[in-house]
């Protein structure tokens, strides 16, 4: 998988993977030293470099958002899937997994991590995410060479929103049945299912659209969603009493993307 997802971001080329970079003899003499080499082309550059930027999109306004780091954009892709057992899948046991590369703009690392049927948790953005991040800090803090330039990112004040693929007008969330189980998730969306009021329309306004889908879901009405970005209108106006049998409408549009960044 790291073959085939390495060739996705780094322009397009299937690379011939290998384990060890280079043998020496104890005088210090080069015994063995592997180099790149190239099998085939398989995508052009303007897809790879698309796919890159979906990719950065799942990290920073996506189901990757745990994966994120203060300093270093990350791009990648989670994944949850149930377990094969006897012949059936299993509603219990998971599969949960995130790959990730660094720094987004010009890939230099590429992890796998995968988690066989975690105690806690079950999706990939919860469970394996976080621990990709864990060890992409500690191999930075042991090399700090491998990233040539640091800058604390603000995301806040001018979040990526522009490079995230337009969702589906109908498209539902499952983020808040998972929001109490990993309490870093819960705090970074600013939600918790149990504190939200189900009788009366909240205030959506100036809410990401991740973070609107996962409170609309957990009030259990008819919506649909425009655009992509931050909530800029809601239908029903704030306080509003919720009833079952209207359509809650939300428009949303993309903040200014950082200028200075680019996957190109």
């Amino acid at each position: 998988m790291i073959t085939a997802y390495a060739a996705l971001i780094n322009g397009g080329y299937l690379l011939r993977p290998y384990t060890v970079k280079e043998i020496n003899d104890a005088e210090g003499n080069v015994i063995l030293k592997n180099k790149k080499e190239i099998i085939r082309k398989v995508i052009t550059k303007s897809t790879s470099d698309k796919i890159k930027k979906m990719m950065l999109g799942v990290v920073e306004n996506g189901t990757g958002e745990l994966a994120q780091m203060k300093d270093i954009y990350i791009g990648g892709k989670t994944g949850t899937s149930q377990k094969l057992i006897k012949g059936r899948y299993s509603s219990k046991y998971y599969n949960s997994s995130f790959i990730g590369f660094l720094p987004a703009e010009n890939p230099k690392l590429i992890c796998l991590i995968l988690v066989d049927s975690p105690e806690i948790g079950r999706y990939g953005g919860q469970v394996a995410a976080p621990i990709f991040k864990n060890i992409m800090s500690k191999i930075l803090e042991v090399d700090s060479d491998i990233i040539e330039e640091r800058k604390y990112i603000d995301r806040i004040g001018n979040p990526i929103s522009k490079i995230i693929l337009k969702k589906n007008k109908n498209s539902r969330s499952n983020i808040l049945t998972t929001a109490d189980v990993a309490s870093e998730y819960k705090n970074r969306l600013k939600i918790n299912s149990k504190n939200i009021n189900r009788k009366t329309m909240p205030n959506l306004k100036n809410k990401s659209l991740r973070e609107a889908i996962s409170i609309l879901n957990s009030l259990d009405i008819e919506y649909k969603v425009e655009g992509n970005g931050r909530v800029v209108y809601q239908s029903v106006p704030v306080g509003t009493e919720l009833k079952k049998d209207i359509l809650y409408k939300i428009k949303c549009k993309p903040s200014d993307v950082l200028k200075s960044i680019s996957v190109n």
